[in-house]
């Protein structure tokens, strides 16, 4: 038994609360799919990360949830994603960040990883870019017994293992490379690269090796936040090696408590930092739901309002309420005999807004008038000819800033 206590200091109008439950703890994250299919940017991995969970949303337990009656809007969202991912495709497999002709190399095989498991899936993949992927990713020929690698370029080394991970999931594992990086440099290698290494092998068939690369536990070797490159992150990486133990290592105690370190990674807003981390965080979610749901009742609960009940809820289902008075008290209670997760969103206007913060990023606007005297923005007459100057002052280098500022 659970109780919400709604927040007072909210305007009553348009106030209401989502409550959605699951025997999946993949709905802990429905803050994150929110999160990526609303977000408005439209570079090369945002536009992948925003859809590539949703090709496993049935299996992330929110099938008759958050999502009930939209399958046919969510394979819309999906079918526009890879129809702009294609079009950003330069030729042999390579793909343009923007719509310019810039390229980043990671970004080009996580689009490649994301074409590989729609077709998969059984979504619609242009004949002619699917093709141009799957030899970009196809092994090198062989020259007296081995791959001929001349002509390969040099790549960094989290390019290399995710290269591998993609080849492999592309059905053309390279296993003379795997075993060369698990011989050499596996005791190297960051935690998420370690875990995907480990995956590319048990892609490739090779289970008892995979078992051996995956480390025993996550936080050995991690690195810092990156804005660009690999987009590299801590959180990503835990998200990497959850993926890596549900395929390869599964045992439920495992990965529930994997689950619920990452969930304590969540932000105030329910979601976690970047894109990247969200991504990667259901991608491995649902693969651990394929993994519990086996051993898994169906949820039943019971959800009331100051003791008058609103619904009983059974199956992964989401109820939203009607407008609520602050004040009021919400009770979820477990009437099924198996673990229930939950999911509490709360959405209105508070009546006092915050002042002023800044995380790491500081943005300052000035209004000024056209002889550059500063105004006052509550004087300012509809009509009034202003300039806006806007400073931005971060705290160390930032890449792929985009800045949005509502004059």
């Amino acid at each position: 038994r659970l109780d919400f206590e709604l927040p007072p200091s909210w305007i009553p109008q348009g106030r209401r609360a989502l409550v959605s439950v699951s025997s999946s703890p993949a709905i802990r994250f429905l803050g994150s799919l929110d999160h990526l299919v609303h977000y408005p940017w439209g570079c090369l991995e945002q536009t992948v990360s925003t859809a590539f969970p949703l090709l496993f949303f049935r299996e992330l337990g929110l099938a008759d949830g958050l999502f009930a009656g939209r399958r046919e809007a969510v394979d819309k969202f999906i079918a526009e994603a890879l129809r702009k991912v294609e079009a950003h495709h330069l030729g042999e497999g390579r793909f343009s960040y923007w719509d310019s002709g810039y390229e980043n190399p990671w970004a080009s095989l996580y689009a490649a990883q994301f074409l590989l498991e729609a077709k998969r899936l059984g979504h619609r993949i242009e004949p002619r870019v699917f093709a141009e992927v799957a030899k970009a990713l196809a092994l090198p020929q062989a020259r007296q017994g081995r791959l001929d690698r001349r002509d390969e370029p040099q790549r960094s080394m989290e390019e290399n293992v995710f290269r591998l991970y993609v080849q492999a999931v592309a059905g053309n594992p390279d296993v003379e490379s795997l075993r060369a990086m698990r011989e050499k440099k596996v005791k190297e290698l960051e935690d998420g690269d370690r875990a995907l290494l480990a995956l590319a092998f048990q892609r490739a068939g090779l289970g008892v090796e995979a078992t051996e690369v995956l480390a025993d536990s996550f936080g050995r070797r991690l690195g810092e936040r990156l804005t660009g490159a690999s987009f590299y992150s801590p959180i990503r990486s835990e998200a990497q090696y959850l993926l890596a133990v549900s395929e390869i290592k599964p045992e439920r105690a495992r990965l529930e408590s994997a689950v619920g370190r990452l969930a304590g990674r969540l932000t105030r807003e329910g979601r976690l930092p970047s894109t990247q981390d969200n991504a990667w965080a259901l991608l491995a979610l649902a693969s651990v739901s394929r993994t519990l749901a086996e051993a898994t009742a169906a949820p039943r609960a019971t959800l009331t309002l100051d003791g008058a009940v609103l619904a009983n809820l059974e199956g992964s289902r989401s109820y939203a309420t009607p407008a609520l008075a602050g004040g009021k008290k919400l009770t979820l209670v477990n009437t099924g005999g198996g673990r229930l997760y939950y999911q509490l969103l709360v959405e209105g206007t508070p009546v006092r807004v915050e002042g002023d913060t800044a995380k790491g990023l500081k943005l300052r606007r000035r209004y000024l008038s056209d002889a550059g005297r500063e105004l006052a923005p509550e004087r300012i007459a509809q009509g009034e000819l202003i300039a806006v100057e806007l400073e931005v002052e971060c705290d160390k280098e930032v890449e792929n800033l985009v800045l949005i500022a509502l004059l």
